[in-house]
Parts: C-alpha cells; structure tokens; sequence
C-alpha cells in the first residue's frame, strides 16, 4: 500500500477548499478518504468525530465496491466478445 507522506496535507486543503475543517484522515483497503466537518462546529464530542469518521469510512468502502462491480462488469464483457 502506497500512502503518500502528505496524506493529511492533501486532505486539509480539500476541506478547506469547499469550507470545512479536516476532522479526520481514514485509510481503508488501500484507499485514503478526508472526513471534513463545518468549521468551528462545537463536535469536540467523541462521538460525533467517531460518526464522522465512520460515515466517511462507510463511503470509502462503496466507492471500492462500485470499482470492483465495474471492473468485474468489463471483464464479463471482455469474456463475452472472444
């Protein structure tokens, strides 16, 4: 697994590029995902950062899911033409 070292970097200036704040960096099968939140929220509780991780995870994970329907699709198409 290939994580680039300014992993965290890039997730900050994506945050805040649509005006949020990094909240967390999530790395799952090979995939980085940014959790942004809205800026100067009062989520210093540590269940709304571990909800924020979570659904961020939780895309993360269908984002992967749908790639591999794709791939497999394209390899049944490739298989149906020879």
């Amino acid at each position: 697994m290939n994580i680039p070292p300014d992993a965290a970097h890039q997730c900050k200036n994506q945050c805040e590029s649509v005006g949020l704040d990094l909240s967390a960096v999530a790395i799952m099968a090979g995939t980085i995902g940014c959790v942004c939140e809205v800026r100067h929220s009062k989520a210093g509780n540590g269940g709304d950062r571990a909800a924020s991780t979570s659904a961020g995870m939780a895309t993360i994970m269908m984002q992967r899911q749908r790639q591999q329907q794709q791939q497999a699709a394209q390899q049944q198409q490739a298989s149906a033409r020879r």
